[in-house]
């Protein structure tokens, strides 16, 4: 069960029956449901998504968050209760244990999601292999595994970001070029954030290595939040200034805005790399249906391990911790 139940108290409660709408696809609020019993359906139109069963599910928190329209239907199957956050924007200032936890689940989601993102090309590389096909004879694979790896660069590491302004007069750490600020598998739960110069995200395995210069760049707030392990090695490409703050939830109970704000990009970051998801997997299908002779029953070996990946995502961002 997810510690957030234990910081819901003062929320209101609201009971469904089963078949009673929780959410309407389409609709604009900034409500925001935590599961306490019974479980829901997730709808698009009339497609089944996932069921959420778990108690402290947060449901609804991503078009509120964002501001957009729903994206989903949300229908009790049984009967339900939750917790009701009538206007997220407000959480912060209305409950910060629960705001941080959270954040908390919120980047757990994401961590795994970029993390899968991140292996899945190995992982193609290998069931092709298995399959006996080669992916150099199939031309629009090329392109297809090259768009990979951007997305490779693109997901990970790149955490959300707070202004100078939020950061505050904390502790400074100059690195010289060449310093190791973190590395791939270290725990770290002090947070980091980029003042002056450029540092290079990069993996042991080679997949991917990128350069990030934005100041106020939070470097690892995730790690700080969910203590796990860091996905990159961080290392100053020239003189490097670095904000650090021994606990980030600190920061969080003194600039509140700027907690709902990392909230907020997380929530961004997850649609996304959904996005893309669905992206990648409808283009690897449009290619398997224009290949026939020896290579079609290999490239359904790929489809149906990116089907199998879909399922782990909406599993992943399903789970309440």
């Amino acid at each position: 069960m997810s510690k957030l139940l234990d910081f819901c108290s003062n929320f209101d409660k609201k009971d469904f029956s089963a078949g009673q709408d929780m959410i309407a696809i389409g609709e604009h609020s900034k409500i925001v449901y935590i599961l306490i019993s019974g479980s829901v359906d997730v709808m698009v139109n009339d497609t089944f998504i996932t069921n959420l069963s778990e108690p402290g599910t947060v449901v609804g928190e991503i078009s509120a968050l964002l501001e957009i329209p729903r994206t989903a239907s949300v229908k009790a199957k049984e009967a339900c209760r939750a917790f009701v956050i009538s206007d997220i924007s407000n959480l912060f200032d209305t409950s910060i244990d629960a705001s941080l936890e959270i954040t908390r689940l919120e980047f757990d989601r994401l961590f795994k999601a970029a993390n899968n993102l991140i292996l899945l090309k190995e992982e193609f590389l290998e069931a092709a292999s298995h399959a006996g096909l080669d992916l150099t004879k199939i031309p629009q694979m090329a392109d297809y595994m090259a768009q990979w790896e951007k997305i490779q660069e693109s997901s990970a590491g790149k955490f959300p970001f707070v202004t100078e302004k939020a950061i505050g007069e904390d502790r400074e750490i100059t690195l010289n070029p060449g310093d190791t600020l973190l590395k791939e598998g270290d725990n770290v739960e002090k947070f980091y954030a980029l003042k002056s110069g450029t540092v290079t995200h990069s993996r042991q395995d080679g997949a991917f290595s990128f350069d990030v210069s934005q100041p106020g760049t939070v470097l690892n707030v995730g790690y700080a939040l969910v203590n796990c392990e860091a996905m990159t090695t961080v290392k100053a490409k020239d003189s490097v200034i670095i904000k650090e703050i021994d606990d980030v939830r600190n920061l969080f109970r003194t600039e509140r805005s700027a907690g709902y704000e990392i909230l907020k990009q997380i929530a961004e970051k997850i649609v996304m790399l959904t996005r893309t998801f669905v992206d990648m997997k409808g283009k690897l299908f449009g290619i398997a249906e224009s290949i026939s002779g020896e290579h079609k029953e290999g490239m359904k070996k790929l489809t149906d391990l990116l089907v199998q990946r879909e399922k782990d995502l909406r599993a992943t961002l399903s789970k309440a911790d």
